[in-house]
């Protein structure tokens, strides 16, 4: 959203300390414009910090533990790390969200598909290297083939094409919104065997997704991991997943 900035008597709105730096700084005039198009991104990298057991380091200190950072003056190498446990991806990700420039921090949706993966995956041993795939992921693989085998004999008993009618098509392998073109390229030279584990990973994933939809009894209630793994299914797109690897 961007609206006209001709006079600092304009109510900008939201709280001062979770104000990013393009809207802090902005200057009013006639010809001025505030850019609020990643603005609430740059609100949640700072919130993280709370919900991830530190201190917001843009909010004061009730007990002189750190030094409140202001907004409209802070520089990156100023924000404080996160906790040790926090997973390095989501560090990063933190991270380029409280980019001063805008332009440099990431979209809402490849920051919503870091967020997913890291929580889904649940383990450093994709971008460790120490397995082809997170323990969760080879774990769901293995369900996705027993179910893809044996209902194997009820598939072809079935209309032809009715089962690409529910609602599983639009998470068919996970690639609902990819096109054959996008997968073929995980061959290419240009996929590091970083990019090829979590395409593995995600491949596997939607598997274990379409099965659940498509064979199991949908009169018993969804647990969270399964939720999760539809909306985060159901919304990746080729470009964000290439961008959402960059941070593992």
């Amino acid at each position: 959203m961007k609206v006209p900035y001709p006079t600092r008597d304009m109510y900008l709105g939201g709280n001062s300390w979770l104000m990013a730096p393009e809207i802090s700084t902005a200057v009013p005039g006639p010809n001025s414009i505030l850019d609020f198009g990643k603005s609430d991104l740059w609100a949640v990298g700072a919130v993280a910090y709370e919900i991830l057991g530190a201190d917001n380091p843009f909010y004061p200190s009730r007990d002189n533990s750190h030094r409140q950072l202001s907004s409209g003056t802070y520089k990156e190498v100023d924000l404080p790390p996160l906790p040790a446990g926090v997973p390095e991806a989501v560090k990063k990700l933190v991270k380029s969200l409280l980019f001063r420039s805008p332009s440099k921090r990431p979209t809402a949706s490849v920051a919503a598909a870091v967020a997913q993966m890291a929580a889904l995956s649940a383990t450093s041993e994709v971008h460790a290297g120490k397995s082809d795939l997170p323990p969760e992921s080879r774990s769901q693989e293995r369900k996705a083939a027993a179910a893809a085998t044996t209902t194997k004999g009820r598939v072809h008993k079935r209309n032809k094409g009715h089962v690409m009618n529910r609602p599983g098509r639009q998470v068919l392998v996970a690639c609902g919104p990819w096109s054959a073109t996008h997968l073929s390229t995980c061959t290419s030279a240009a996929w590091s065997s970083r990019d090829r584990k979590w395409l593995d990973w995600v491949l596997a994933q939607g598997l274990a997704l379409l099965c659940q939809l498509t064979f199991a009894d949908q009169s018993k209630p969804w647990d969270m991991e399964s939720v999760m793994n539809f909306l985060f299914l159901s919304r990746l797109t080729y470009a964000d997943f290439r961008e959402a690897v960059r941070y593992f």
